[in-house]
């Protein structure tokens, strides 16, 4: 095999462009630059090896995207009103079916979760915002500071 000469391409021509690397018919890679669309987070609260090995399917507004593994799936969508189905096929059905309509807006990312709980049935739901959760944990650190100064008090009145 011969070497290129310095700074030029192979005798034989120029090399092929690269190939961008597959991804999922209508999915994209998990990037920064998806900055409208919707991300669904899949996910189950229990061992389950028949969920673990098998993927998930989104179906917008009634068109079906390839199947995805767990996890975070990232879809460009435009905005408007969009109807999401999320469900994991078996053969010719749709199991563990779970819908959701929301608005898309301009520049934002819906952020959806679809998970196992212990008990019951499949959900999909919208993803709490950094300020919900932020709030969420401040109300349990109060209630918790609350019950602990009530149980001190019970003591010291007892005792």
């Amino acid at each position: 095999m011969t070497m290129p000469p310095p700074g030029g391409e192979p005798q034989w021509g120029n090399r092929p462009p690269g190939l961008p690397q597959p991804i999922a018919l209508g999915m994209m890679a998990s990037s920064p630059y998806l900055t409208e669309g919707v991300a669904i987070t899949c996910g189950f609260a229990v061992f389950g090896p028949i969920l673990a090995s098998s993927q998930v399917s989104i179906e917008v507004d009634g068109y079906e995207l390839a199947p995805a593994a767990w996890g975070r799936i990232e879809v460009p969508v435009l905005p408007g009103t969009h109807r999401f189905r999320v469900f994991i096929r078996r053969g010719t059905k749709c199991k563990n079916v779970a819908e959701w309509t929301g608005d898309v807006c301009r520049g934002e990312l819906l952020e959806l979760s679809y998970f196992f709980p212990r008990w019951g049935g499949v959900q999909l739901y919208p993803a709490p915002t950094v300020q919900e959760r932020r709030r969420a944990v401040a109300i349990f650190l109060a209630a918790s500071a609350a019950l602990w100064a009530v149980l001190m008090l019970l003591v010291l009145i007892l005792t």
